[in-house]
Order: C-alpha cells, then structure tokens, then sequence
C-alpha cells in the first residue's frame, strides 16, 4: 500500500467522518516524497471555518502523522 493510499484510509476511518458531522471534508492535494509533506484541502464548510486551522493541526495532522510516520508535515491550500 502506498504512503497516500495509508494517508486515504486514516481520511475515511476516522477524519472525514468526523469532518461530515459539521458538513465539511478534507482531500489530498498531493504528497511530496522527498520532504515527506503532505498537502490538502478542507472542503465544504470546512473550507471557510475559522476554526479549521486548529482542526488540522490539533486533529488531522496528529492523526496522520501517528498513523503514517513517513508524513513529517501537512500543509493547507485554498
């Protein structure tokens, strides 16, 4: 299974479960191998929420780097 396909199964498990509670979602953008960074985007309210940046990293990004430890950093795009 490839780092992406893992960080995929963690967003359906878990995250996005969570996200559609409040009508939001989250995909991946794409994921740098060499810097180990993966980027995505909050999608639906989510997208617009003051609060999302603390989502991600209060949630998403702890989530996802302890699941999959090849992720070292996550970044948001509009």
């Amino acid at each position: 299974m490839t780092t992406r396909e893992r960080v995929e199964e963690v967003l359906e498990e878990t995250i996005r479960p969570a996200l559609a509670r409040h009508r939001g979602n989250i995909e991946i953008v794409r994921f740098d191998e060499t810097s180990g960074t993966l980027f995505v985007r909050m999608l639906g309210v989510c997208a617009h929420c003051p609060s999302a940046e603390l989502t991600i990293r209060g949630g998403v990004e702890m989530e996802i780097k302890e699941r999959v430890p090849e992720i070292r950093a996550l970044e948001t795009v509009a």
